[in-house]
């Protein structure tokens, strides 16, 4: 084999070598994205598991049954503590949208994280602590719960959670009897 012939065939070598470290590259990118975003979503979800189990911390849920329940005698330190909630729902709803924009989280992560905070926005009691307590955060911040959470939610009307419950409970036991 001819020394020029010899040098082509190591060229083409180069280049084979040259792509498949390429593709190997790529498939790399490809996984450490996915993980990156498996990741981005699994913090979110224990973010959200934390606070709902703080939530139901029975310091804390005799706070929440008031705000469900329409109760508004709440003492100085409850309304320190709504002020807190709402602090972190909403810094939990700046950074899934921020995630979500910036294309780490689905479009589901955000509208979940707005469900929620639109039920809990809803309440009388939020909404008048958010009132007095959203000149504290930035105006991107406002417009954001505004846009996302507040625009076209109504006022809920507070009523025992119990009497509700009990009252499905009745209707899935009647459910089940008949069938």
């Amino acid at each position: 084999m001819p020394l020029e012939e010899v040098y082509f065939v190591s060229q083409i070598a180069s280049a084979v070598a040259i792509i498949a470290s390429l593709v190997f590259v790529g498939l790399q990118l490809r996984q450490a994205d996915k993980t990156q975003r498996a990741l981005m979503h699994q913090a979110r979800a224990q973010r959200t598991m934390d606070f709902t189990l703080g939530v139901i911390d029975p310091h804390n849920a005799d706070l929440m049954c008031k705000l469900y329940d329409g109760d508004s005698d709440l003492s100085p330190s409850q309304l320190s503590q709504l002020m807190g909630f709402i602090r972190a729902y909403v810094i939990n709803l700046e950074d899934i949208h921020w995630q979500c924009t910036a294309g780490l989280l689905d479009r589901a992560a955000l509208e979940n994280t707005s469900r929620g905070l639109r039920q809990f926005f809803s309440l009388p009691g939020v909404r008048a602590a958010w009132s007095m307590g959203n000149g504290g955060y930035a105006q991107d911040v406002v417009k954001l719960v505004d846009e996302l959470i507040l625009r076209d939610l109504p006022v809920a009307t507070p009523g025992n959670r119990l009497a509700r419950w009990k009252a499905e409970l009745a209707k899935i036991e009647r459910q089940a009897a008949a069938s």
